[in-house]
């Protein structure tokens, strides 16, 4: 998963609204782990933050696995939260 900058954070930085799950969900590396959980998916799951090309790196990154043969099948995708 290509993951780009979010304010998500700046927008929730009202203490009321704090919970166990907040800080773990803010984290741009944890992603492409609770994508891969949701979908039962099997295997690495990675989250790649390079600017304005994480999407075309992720996708990258997959097709490289797949031409190598690390894998069978792959699933890229990218996202930016702008508040």
């Amino acid at each position: 998963v290509g993951v780009g900058p979010s304010d998500y954070g700046d927008v929730l930085q009202q203490p009321e609204l704090l919970e166990g799950h907040w800080f773990t969900g803010l984290s741009n590396a944890i992603l492409a782990s609770r994508i891969a959980y949701v979908l039962n998916l099997k295997g690495p799951a990675i989250a790649t933050d390079t600017a304005c090309s994480s999407s075309l790196v992720a996708i990258h990154q997959a097709c490289q696995s797949l031409r190598v043969g690390e894998c069978e099948v792959a699933l890229a995708g990218g996202v930016s939260v702008l508040c």
